[in-house]
C-alpha cells in the first residue's frame, strides 16, 4: 500500500516485471498509477495492449478528464465510477451514522462501467 501516484505505479510495475514469472496483465487502482505502470512497461520495451494488458479504475477526476483520451476508443481500458458521487454519498452516510449511532452500517453496491481501451490485448496461450 502506498500513495496512488505515478511514481508508485512505476516502481511497483518495474519491480513486478523483474519477477521470474512476470505478470501479463496489471490492474491499477487509479489512472495515475496506471500512467506510472505504462512508463515502466515502455522502459522495459513492452507495449500495453499487445505484450501486457492494463486495466485501471478511472475515477473521472476533473483535472485528468482528457488523460484517457477524447477519441472514440480511450487509451486505457478502465472501470469507471464517479469519485465525486462516491464522496458525496460517503458524506451523506457519515452524517446519517452520526445522527443515528445505533443504526447498522449501510452497505451499497454501485454499478460501474467497463470501458475498453487500447491497453488490453488478446490472451496469449
Amino acid at each position: 500500500s502506498a500513495d496512488m501516484t505515478e511514481p508508485y505505479g512505476y516502481r511497483a510495475t518495474r519491480d513486478m516485471l523483474l519477477l521470474d514469472e512476470a505478470p501479463t496483465a496489471f490492474m491499477y487502482a487509479s489512472i495515475l498509477t496506471a500512467m506510472g505502470g505504462l512508463r515502466a512497461l515502455n522502459e522495459a520495451g513492452l507495449v500495453a495492449g499487445s505484450d501486457v494488458s492494463i486495466i485501471t479504475y478511472d475515477d473521472r477526476l476533473s483535472f485528468l478528464e482528457s488523460a484517457n483520451g477524447e477519441q472514440s476508443r480511450p487509451f486505457f481500458t478502465s472501470i469507471q465510477s464517479s469519485i465525486q458521487d462516491a464522496g458525496r454519498r460517503v458524506a451523506e452516510l457519515l452524517i446519517m451514522q452520526i445522527n443515528n449511532p445505533t443504526q447498522a452500517p449501510v452497505q451499497e453496491l454501485w454499478e460501474a462501467d467497463l470501458v475498453l481501451g487500447e491497453t488490453t490485448g488478446p490472451l496469449n496461450s
